[in-house]
This record gives C-alpha cells, sequence and structure tokens, in this order.
C-alpha cells in the first residue's frame, strides 16, 4: 500500500544547520581527551574480576617498580573519602557505599580494586598487570531492598475484584550498556601555586561534578574549576560522577601533578553505568465498553552495590508516570529498587519513562482485544479530555495542558490508519500473518 511523504518544505519540522556541524566534520572538535596537560600522571585500574568476594592482600610491589610508574594506590588509601549524593526522588531504606576504590571486598565485576599513576598510559597498564590481587571469591549475596513508594487512590483492590475483565501484562526490560563515542574521561590540570585545579570532563552535569567533587574530596569549591569540553555522547551514562573520576582529581591534589584518565571500551562496558532492567507487572480493570476502571502495578529496578547521584530516577519515572494519559480513578502502584552485585545502574534515555509506557500500552492493547474494541478507538474512550486538563494525576504528576484525542486522530489521519486495517483484514483472509 502506499503511504504519504510528510511535507518538509514549511518552516516547521525543516532541519537547520549545526553551528559545531562544521569543526566536527573538520575534525577540529575538542573532547576531553584532546585537552594538553603539562606532562600529566595517567591513571589504569586494577578491577574486579569477581562478582562477590574478600580481598585478602593486595601485592603492588612489582607495579610500583615498573618504569615510568609514580605511584600505586588501593583502597586504603581513599578509604576517608566522603560519598556520592543520591538523588532520593524514592524514600531510601538502605544507603549504599560509594568505594573509590574497593574495601575489603569487592561488588562486581569491574570495581576498581587499585589505581597505577605512571607517565604513560600503557606503562600504567602494564603495571596494573603486575599486581597481585588475592581475592576469595563468595556467595552472591541477596539482593537488598534500597528504595521504594507506594501511589494509591481510591479502591484497586475492590474495583479488580469486581470487574467483568481484568486484563494483565508482565514485561521484562533488558539491560543494556550505553556505549557513547567517546568513552568517560577526565583531565585534571592542577596548579601549584594556587593549589587548585582545572578540571576537564567529558560529562552532563558540570556543576555537579563540582560540588560532588568538593563535598566527596573535602576541598573549597573555590579550588576547582570545572569545564565540559565537546561530550561525544552521553545518554544519561554520563550523567553522575564515577569512582574513577573522582580518584584522578585525588590523585591530581595528593601528588600535585596534572593527571588524565580516558576509559577503554572495555572498560566502559564493565563499569559505566548501565540501563533498562525493570521488570514490570500490571492488572487493569476494563468494563464490558472498554472504559478503563482501575489500574495495579509494581515495579521492580535493578541498581548495582553503589548509586549514581541518578540511581533512583528509573525506577520512580517507570512508576510514576502511570498511567499517562488516561483517565483512571482508582490506582494502586508500587515501585522497589533493589541493589544486585551487578555493574551500576543509572539513568539512560528516557530512564523509567518507556518502561512506563510498555506497560500501559501493552495492557491498553490487551483490553482491545479483550473487548473486541478497536485498539484506537478504546484508546479515545479513556484518554483524558482537553477540557480535563490541568489534571493531577495519583502520582503527583501535573498534566498541565494538551489535546490526547487530538493527537490520536492526527496519528490515524497521518498514518493511514483505516487503509493500513483494510490491508491487514484483506491479508488475513487470505491466510496471511498481517498486523498494523
Amino acid at each position: 500500500m502506499s503511504r504519504t511523504s510528510p511535507d518538509f518544505s514549511s518552516p516547521i519540522g525543516r532541519a537547520l544547520p549545526s553551528r559545531r556541524s562544521v569543526d566536527f566534520v573538520a575534525g577540529r572538535g575538542r573532547y576531553t581527551d584532546d585537552v594538553p596537560l603539562q606532562e600529566p600522571l595517567h591513571v589504569a585500574f586494577l578491577r574486579a574480576v569477581e562478582p562477590a568476594g574478600r580481598i585478602e592482600s593486595i601485592d603492588a610491589d612489582d607495579a610500583a617498580e615498573g618504569e615510568g610508574v609514580h605511584a600505586v594506590h588501593t583502597g586504603a588509601d581513599v578509604a576517608s573519602l566522603g560519598a556520592l549524593s543520591v538523588n532520593p526522588v524514592i524514600p531510601i531504606v538502605t544507603q549504599l557505599p560509594y568505594p573509590v576504590l574497593a574495601q575489603g571486598e569487592v561488588l562486581a565485576v569491574g570495581q576498581p580494586m587499585a589505581a597505577v599513576l605512571a607517565n604513560h598510559p600503557m606503562r600504567a597498564q602494564d603495571a596494573v598487570e603486575q599486581i597481585w590481587a588475592e581475592v576469595t571469591a563468595t556467595d552472591l549475596p541477596e539482593r537488598c531492598l534500597v528504595a521504594e513508594k507506594q501511589w494509591a487512590q481510591g479502591d484497586c483492590e475492590g474495583v479488580i475484584a469486581q470487574a467483568p475483565i481484568v486484563v494483565e501484562a508482565c514485561v521484562q526490560h533488558a539491560r543494556l550498556a550505553p556505549a557513547s563515542m567517546e568513552p568517560r574521561a577526565i583531565a585534571v590540570a592542577y596548579d601549584r601555586d594556587t593549589e587548585s585545579a582545572t578540571i576537564y570532563h567529558s560529562t552532563q552535569t558540570p556543576h555537579r561534578t563540582r560540588s560532588e567533587l568538593s563535598q566527596i574530596l573535602g576541598i573549597d569549591i573555590a579550588r576547582l574549576h570545572m569545564i565540559a569540553p565537546d561530550v561525544g555522547g552521553a545518554f544519561g551514562m554520563k550523567a553522575s560522577l564515577y569512582p574513577e573520576e573522582v580518584f584522578a582529581v585525588w590523585a591530581a591534589f595528593q601528588h600535585r601533578r596534572d593527571v588524565k584518565w580516558t576509559a577503554t571500551r572495555s572498560e566502559e562496558f564493565l563499569s559505566a553505568t548501565q540501563g533498562r532492567g525493570v521488570h514490570s507487572r500490571g492488572r487493569m480493570a476494563v468494563s464490558a465498553a472498554g472504559e478503563f476502571l482501575a489500574l495495579e502495578a509494581a515495579i521492580e529496578a535493578p541498581v548495582g552495590r553503589w548509586l549514581p547521584n541518578s540511581g533512583l530516577i528509573t525506577g520512580w519515572n517507570a512508576a510514576r508516570i502511570l498511567p499517562g494519559g488516561y483517565a483512571i480513578k482508582d490506582v494502586d502502584i508500587t515501585t522497589q529498587v533493589y541493589a544486585e552485585n551487578l555493574g551500576p545502574t543509572g539513568i539512560y534515555r528516557g530512564a523509567g519513562r518507556p518502561e512506563a509506557n510498555a506497560l500501559m500500552e501493552r495492557l491498553v492493547d490487551k483490553a482491545a482485544r479483550a473487548t473486541g474494541l478497536d485498539p484506537l478507538e478504546i484508546r479515545r474512550r479513556n484518554l483524558l479530555r482537553a477540557d480535563q486538563l490541568p489534571f493531577e494525576t495519583a502520582t503527583g504528576n501535573l498534566l498541565d495542558s494538551g489535546d490526547y484525542a487530538r493527537a490520536l486522530q492526527m496519528l490515524s489521519d497521518n498514518g493511514a490508519y483505516t487503509a493500513a486495517v483494510q490491508w491487514r483484514d484483506a491479508a488475513r483472509a487470505k491466510g496471511q500473518l498481517a498486523g498494523v
């Protein structure tokens, strides 16, 4: 079937040139790894190969004698540092540690256990391979509840019990590892005269980096100058401050030298924050006429054994966005965040919002099948009307304006929905597999 191409001739929707495109195409972008420093010390980390274990000993004597090696540090050297702040969007019931280097135990594969400072990145990496760490693997501990919240309105359980139709859905969102063009990177230019540092950081949140470094390291914030150069992709993965980056700044002040660290691609997969991983379950009560009566949902969101600043956001959004733009009077929504011996989990492109919509829209599609209504029609009947806005949802979101039914109609019109349904029905009549 033919489709009508969108008209891009009007000013609305017309592509505009990026003011930086020419620079990037010509190779004139300046990323953190491009920043020149004065004889910097390069950092390489010894990383855990067990998801859980007890550190019996770390022998770094051979590494310390390596060519170009300036220093080797273990957890004891940074044990007194502070912890990263966590945005408490969900009430926290268990505080997790924030070890810059492992403190007597390893909590995930890829966790930094020791760090080498050398005058060349390859020499630092060679020295890391000379460190002997004796780690006794231990059983994985049970996951622990970190934070939880519930939103309830009306008699959700009672309505579901009496409803003529109840649909259920369960969605397991796969964990993913972001892959930005430039990996995490930090370059610290230390000024001995003023005992201050200019910190170049590949980050989405330079102001937060500055305030958190001041708090964690106990350094007057006036001695920290932050610059975020070109950032080669972030997607939420560079929204928080990592232990490796804290170590780089600590080392610059400790040794009064410039310090640089750029993650390898392997290090990104091992220790950068991952995304998604949410497990969502929902039940929705529906009348015979297709009216949504009640919604019950339970969200479980995984995190690692340390929390990035935004570590609770995904679990929060995956719950509070429900039920979206639908008018449902009775709801019971819970979210729980659990820590496991996995890589750290943070925000990634929508951070829970896609997860919430995936659960809700699957329930709606199941309701359409159960009632025999067209999927667009059942949505049209249950969306909040324009004259009902602004509207405060049961989870405290203010939907301030909009015309959801009109947006749905535009989707139908511009997507040639009616023709698509006719094509599907004709194909199915011939025994073909077809859908819209």
